[in-house]
Parts: C-alpha cells; structure tokens; sequence
C-alpha cells in the first residue's frame, strides 16, 4: 500500500524504484491518484516545479504498476478515526485500507508518521 506523500522531486530521484524494490504488489486506494495529482498542481503553483517537470512527475506515477482498490467503509472508518489519531482523513483512510488488507502502509510523510506516534508501528514504514 502506498500513499500519497511522493512529491514530484522524489518521483525522479529514485522513488519508483524504491517503490518497486520493497514489494512486488503495490495497492493503493483510488484517491492516490487524485491526492497526487492535487499534490503536483500545488507543487506547480508554489514554483517549486516546472510545468514540464510537473508533467514528467504525472508520467512517473502513471507508469508505476499499482492496482488501485477501494471499499465505501474505509471513509466511514477513516473518519472514526482520524481524530483519535490527530491525522487527516485520507491519511487514515490508507491506514485502514492497509489493515483491511494485511498490507503495509508505506509512505514519505513525516507528519503523519509523527502523529502515529510508534503506533501501527507493524503496519506503517516510511520510505524516508
């Protein structure tokens, strides 16, 4: 499972193949790709990427080999959750799509990892 903390940056430096590396199967729930492509458009705004690198981090994501998953409870459960936590929804979201899943959650965003705090530590790893 992975979330959606990959910048464009880090999609070409080296993060696909990290990807690749730790698991044969990357699942994911189907707001990745609309939380990646928000993450790039702001990315894009702030200056922080070209448009033509913007476009080539859209084209890394689309060439990574994810099968994209989904089920109506993670929401609900998400937000039970979330703020028990002190994490935002979709953060939660791919936790308990990981859990559902018996997955790993892997992820770039320290935020999130420091909120957890240690917990799910059996569950969560962080690409950093």
């Amino acid at each position: 499972m992975v979330s959606a903390g990959l910048l464009p940056s880090q999609l070409q430096t080296g993060a696909p193949d990290l990807l690749t590396s730790i698991a044969r199967d990357l699942w994911a729930p189907t707001i990745l790709r609309q939380e990646f492509y928000h993450l790039v458009l702001k990315s894009e705004r702030r200056g922080a990427a070209t448009q033509a690198t913007a476009q080539q981090a859209l084209d890394a994501f689309e060439r990574l080999d994810i099968s994209f998953v989904d089920d109506v409870s993670w929401v609900r459960r998400g937000y039970s959750l979330a703020p028990a936590l002190g994490t935002g929804l979709f953060d939660t979201i791919y936790l308990v799509a990981a859990q559902d899943l018996d997955a790993e959650l892997w992820t770039l965003d320290q935020r999130f990892l420091r909120a957890l705090g240690g917990r799910y530590g059996d569950r969560v790893r962080t690409l950093a």
